[in-house]
């Protein structure tokens, strides 16, 4: 494969970059703790033994995102993968060198096939400040869990206000359109009896139009001598009108 090609190209000197991920994350065979690491590690190998330097990067971000919004890292198993495999094998490298080195010390007569990283506990002079980096890193994780749920909330109570809106909105809508329907069809039924009923319709309109006018008018006499008894108060009765 392409590898074949670089890896016959590469020199002494040379800085080898390697990044994987999209491809290998199809197959089973190349889990990221399981396959896809081995392949790093034989490829870290392979690069050194022709004195050149291996680089790890790690794979590339799919633009994916989950339905609240946040980004969803398809590939951070893998990415957590080369940082363990890159951690490893510079220690390795290192503590492999100093074993080896011929400095003129007696050899152990022990050859270092692999070193695993396990728990790691940090010299007694710095444990306390050790202990208070931890202790801010679940603190850090604890704020950005409880951030994580207020702004859940705030989007759930954002999602409600913007559907109540909307429903009273609609509502409010429905209301004026059918006032508006109701107001052209009152309209359009007086053009239809204007249209058949003439002179009839129009007097009725007229009749209807004064006795709304006087029902509520009322006449205030002042003056002296006047016989309150021969004065009628009230509005002009509906039949009086014709």
């Amino acid at each position: 494969g392409h590898y074949a090609i670089l890896y016959d190209r590469i020199k002494k000197g040379d800085i080898c970059l390697f990044q994987f991920g999209h491809n290998d994350q199809k197959l089973d065979s190349l889990k990221a703790f399981e396959g896809y690491s081995d392949n790093l590690r034989r490829y870290i190998d392979e690069i050194r033994a022709k004195e050149a330097t291996p680089v790890i990067i790690s794979p590339l971000a799919r633009n994916t995102w989950k339905s609240d919004g946040t980004y969803n890292d398809l590939l951070e198993e893998y990415a957590r993968a080369c940082e363990a495999v890159a951690s490893t094998n510079s220690f390795f490298s290192m503590l492999k060198e100093r074993l080896e080195s011929d400095d003129g010390t007696p050899g152990t007569g022990l050859e270092l096939i692999s070193v695993v990283l396990e728990s790691i506990h940090p010299p007694i002079e710095v444990a306390g400040k050790y202990q208070e980096l931890i202790s801010a890193g679940i603190k850090a994780e604890q704020y950005m869990l409880e951030a994580e749920g207020y702004a859940s909330r705030v989007i759930a109570e954002a999602e409600t206000a913007k559907s109540t809106a909307v429903n009273t909105a609609t509502a409010e809508k429905f209301s004026k359109t059918a006032a508006a329907e109701a107001a052209v069809s009152e309209f359009m039924a007086s053009v239809e009896a204007d249209s058949k009923y003439g002179d009839a319709y129009r007097a009725l309109k007229y009749n209807t139009a004064l006795t709304g006018a006087y029902s509520t008018t009322k006449l205030i006499i002042l003056g002296e001598g006047i016989d309150s008894s021969r004065i009628w108060y009230g509005g002009i009765p509906a039949g009086l009108s014709n």
